[in-house]
């Protein structure tokens, strides 16, 4: 067996566990605010969302800000049919990706790097450092450092599903034009899975030269979990299923190319 067919059934074996219909669910939320900087504490978020994770399924209710536009989208997960569904409210679209295309345009990408000599982003390696006792986990290389702040979950439960879905978020995003390979976000949840911390704070650098100088591109992302869903919450989840039902079917090309993601600020994610 070649490297890339080695690889894609490594990838392949390791979601299929996830993909039974046994992932066992707590229901909870996470309200997430991205900003772009660290250093004006009054500055507006860029992006905002709620996560809504309920019976199994995680709804994403995404708003972005930016200078000549603002726009919403919801993402729908939905493990046992093993699908991802994207919903345009403003053009009443829907597209539909299953998860194997979504592991599949992964592995492509990581194959790619690699056979273009970047290993470093298909697999990159990161020095890190961590206080327990703070519960801080820092992963750093040359081109990158996330700093990452962490609580303890409430069950080991909400966290396994937190980090999924982060993990698949991290996937999606990567399908976007712009947007970077998921692989770093990837060893990030990984670290935290090993240490059993839930991300309450999640700072990512990025260091580029620029006129013969290192600058820092810097994202943070606040995330408030609660861990019991409202009445508000739950309507949230009834408008979703009453748009699956109405919005227009599309092919993710078209509706990338409906969306205008060039307006969405570039490179921005909860992640």
């Amino acid at each position: 067996m070649n490297f890339r067919l080695a690889r894609w059934a490594g990838i392949t074996a390791l979601v299929c566990l996830v993909f039974t219909g046994h992932l066992a669910a707590d229901d909870f939320r996470v309200a997430t605010q991205v900003f772009v900087g660290i250093e004006d504490e009054k500055a507006e978020p860029v992006v905002e969302t709620i996560t809504i994770f309920s019976d199994g399924v995680i709804y994403d209710f995404m708003t972005w800000h930016s200078d000549d536009k603002n726009g919403t989208e919801t993402t729908l997960f939905d493990p046992k049919r093993k699908r991802i569904v994207l919903l345009d409210p403003k053009r009443k679209v829907k597209t539909t990706l299953s998860t194997d295309s979504v592991l599949s345009f992964s592995a492509e990408i990581k194959t790619r790097l690699i056979e273009s000599e970047k290993s470093e982003f298909a697999n990159p390696t990161f020095e890190a450092s961590t206080d327990t006792q703070a519960k801080q986990l820092t992963l750093e290389n040359d081109r990158m450092r996330y700093e990452v702040h962490g609580i303890s979950p409430k069950t080991e439960t909400s966290l396994e599903q937190y980090l999924f879905f982060a993990d698949w978020y991290a996937r999606l995003n990567a399908m976007r034009p712009g947007n970077s390979p998921p692989f770093a976000r990837l060893r990030v949840n990984s670290e935290l899975a090993e240490l059993k911390w839930f991300p309450v704070q999640v700072d990512r650098t990025i260091f580029f030269d620029q006129r013969l100088k290192r600058q820092e591109y810097v994202l943070r992302s606040k995330h408030q979990v609660a861990w019991v869903l409202s009445h508000s919450d739950r309507q949230r989840i009834d408008k979703a299923g009453t748009a699956m039902a109405a919005y227009r079917a599309i092919r993710f090309t078209d509706y990338l190319e409906l969306k205008s993601m060039a307006k969405k600020p570039d490179g921005l994610s909860t992640q």
